[in-house]
């Protein structure tokens, strides 16, 4: 095996996770007056008023799938909710869609579409938080009872009990455990950045060890089959080496060539 190719695979995960933990370098902007505009975006959308509370609510309840941000989205839920908003993210983008997740205006758009979106289409605001927070499916086998006491319900019902005569301390609250779940995010990152690292680094050693690198100027009635065979290697390796598109190659022109021993 090339320990080459693993290293490369090895530091181009690295590089994705070095993007993660690029953010969020900043607070996470739940100020009062993001209370205060969530507050009036919600009474225009038609919401219920203890909406308000939900990011408190939706922090306190444990979840099957990993979510991010104040309003705690799938990542599923964000890439699609990026799409109608014209948010620039793509599959895949995986430091993109966090960011999306923890920017707090972004969030909040893509958060309450999708809540208007599941009320709409299941008919109550109890049903369409129990769908935002499980799943279609999970929700689709519940009556209305059973729905009346899952997580993200009683959650809701209980922030709104104790802060409803003390708005600010909720606010503050809000903003206490959007920090801390930035803080376990970012913990979350170093540590995988740690592990990748001293991966990349066993295997530049492993690399180091075990293979010699060759510069070889080509010769007049030199092919790659030829070379290749020479060196005990592959045709293809020497074109991922050398970056080649096709089999042609000139006279004078240098080619790497890596020898591994085993």
């Amino acid at each position: 095996m090339h320990y080459r190719f693993e290293m490369q695979r090895a530091l181009g995960i690295f590089f994705i996770v070095i993007a993660l933990a690029a953010f969020p370098r900043q607070a996470l902007g739940v100020t009062p007056e993001f209370v205060d505009s969530l507050r009036a975006e919600i009474t225009r959308r038609q919401m219920p008023e203890e909406f308000v509370f939900l990011p408190v609510a939706l922090s306190t309840i444990e979840y099957e799938d990993e979510r991010e941000g104040i309003w705690c989205l799938s990542a599923l839920d964000a890439l699609r909710g990026a799409a109608k908003c014209g948010f620039e993210v793509c599959a895949g983008d995986s430091a993109g869609l966090a960011d999306l997740r923890y920017d707090v205006a972004k969030s909040t758009q893509v958060a309450l579409d999708r809540l208007s979106e599941l009320k709409a289409k299941y008919g109550g605001w109890d049903a369409a938080l129990v769908v935002y927070a499980t799943s279609p499916t999970a929700a689709g086998a519940m009556d209305s009872s059973a729905l009346a006491g899952t997580p993200v319900l009683a959650a809701l019902e209980k922030v709104v009990n104790e802060y409803s005569d003390d708005a600010s301390s909720a606010f503050g609250t809000i903003v206490s455990r959007a920090e801390a779940m930035k803080t376990r995010h970012l913990a979350t990152v170093q540590a995988r950045t740690a592990s990748l690292q001293a991966r990349v680094d066993g295997l530049k050693k492993l690399q180091d060890a075990q293979t010699d690198r060759i510069t070889y100027t080509i010769k007049s009635g030199d092919s790659l089959g030829r070379i290749a065979a020479k060196y005990k290697v592959k045709v293809s390796d020497i074109k991922k080496w050398n970056n080649l598109k096709s089999d042609t190659i000139y006279a004078g022109r240098k080619l790497t060539i890596y020898k591994t021993y085993k």
